[in-house]
């Protein structure tokens, strides 16, 4: 009785480590696993706010100057203009 209580204790503590052992592991594994993804996000991020937020703001910027009869043409006036004062 004594020996399958010992390999039951036995059998409980070896499974409870295994069973700890596997559970640090696949924490590890799936931290690792959000930090590659946590980069991957910012990254792709970056890349559609460079890709569609720029392009619209210069956009609204342009609009915004049509209106006030602002063109590009008018803009390098200003700059020559400025470039003989200066």
């Amino acid at each position: 009785m004594k020996e399958n209580i010992k390999t039951l204790l036995l059998g409980a503590g070896a499974g409870a480590a295994v069973g700890v052992g596997v559970w640090l592991f696949a924490q590890w594994q799936l931290n690792r696993s959000f930090e590659r993804g946590k980069a991957d996000i910012r990254s792709a991020l970056a890349r559609e706010v460079e890709a569609q937020v720029a392009p619209a703001v210069r956009n609204e910027i342009e609009r915004t100057l049509a209106r006030y009869n602002i063109t590009p043409e008018t803009g390098r006036r200003i700059d020559r203009i400025l470039s003989v004062i200066a």
